[in-house]
């Protein structure tokens, strides 16, 4: 399995943004963006800004246990040391699953359609590709995210179901969560 390097990307507008591995030495910068960020995820993430109360520490153990779980990986895009976007996968140790790499990812929205979400996503499916253990990737996204949707599917992600009113928004609202998944190992289907 190849470890990624850090790669310097291009955006459609001219932007340049380097996208690399997270170290544990990025868990301050990776919380500051997360809350800075908050206003903008929040139509689009599990998480009310006021339940986001992870430490420095905690953020710190977490990229450390991905980076030594099999299937485990945090990219971060990162402009002049400031953090831009997300794209994680985690895997489970319990070996009946560990080959499924539950992957969340977020970019700030100076960043939506600038190609880097393309570029974050074709990163991570080539690493998965080349992994030893891994042999499909699964998401979860929002039915209304039609931006996220239209990501996905164009790296090969296929709907495998929709879970009903899963999120219950403070408003009263209700979004159905869309299932996608994508073989990395060369099979095909499930």
């Amino acid at each position: 399995m190849s470890v990624l390097a850090p790669e310097l990307v291009k955006l459609r507008d001219g932007r340049e943004v380097t996208i690399r591995p997270a170290v544990p030495d990025d868990a301050e910068a990776m919380i500051r963006y997360l809350k800075l960020g908050q206003p903008e995820f929040t139509g689009y993430v599990v998480t009310e800004p006021d339940e986001f109360v992870i430490t420095v520490d905690q953020e710190r153990d977490w990229i450390l246990a991905q980076e030594h779980t099999s299937g485990g990986m945090v990219l971060l895009a990162e402009t002049t040391n400031e953090v831009v976007g997300l794209l994680n996968c985690s895997a489970q140790s319990r070996r009946r699953i560990a080959h499924v790499g539950q992957i969340g990812m977020t970019l700030r929205k100076a960043y939506w359609d600038s190609g880097l979400g393309s570029a974050m996503m074709g990163q991570l499916v080539a690493w998965a590709e080349e992994h030893s253990v891994l042999e499909m990737l699964q998401l979860q996204v929002y039915a209304d995210n039609d931006r996220a949707l239209g990501l996905y599917h164009k790296f090969g992600f296929v709907e495998a179901g929709r879970l009903p009113q899963r999120t219950k928004f403070g408003s009263g609202e209700y979004k159905d969560d869309v299932i996608m998944y994508r073989r990395v190992d060369g099979g095909d289907g499930i």
